[in-house]
């Protein structure tokens, strides 16, 4: 017998992922009309992921950063 139990599988760095694939210049558009604040929330558990300006250019930057790092064969 084995118990049953909830767990989610959200987070923070899937949503980032998620704003990621949408593409920095509909983030962009999206925080403006939100007025400087994103919030994606998980439709299972309820949490909440709140995203500024600020977090948004570290979320495009970071993919720069990533792309430099890696190598074409």
């Amino acid at each position: 017998t084995q118990q049953l139990a909830f767990a989610c599988s959200c987070s923070k760095e899937r949503s980032e992922n998620a704003l990621k694939s949408l593409g920095e210049q509909d983030v962009q558009q999206l925080l403006h009309e939100q007025n400087g604040r994103i919030e994606i929330d998980c439709q299972f558990c309820n949490q909440k992921y709140l995203f500024g300006a600020q977090e948004v250019a570290q979320i495009f930057n970071q993919r720069s950063d990533d792309s430099a790092l890696s190598t074409v064969h």
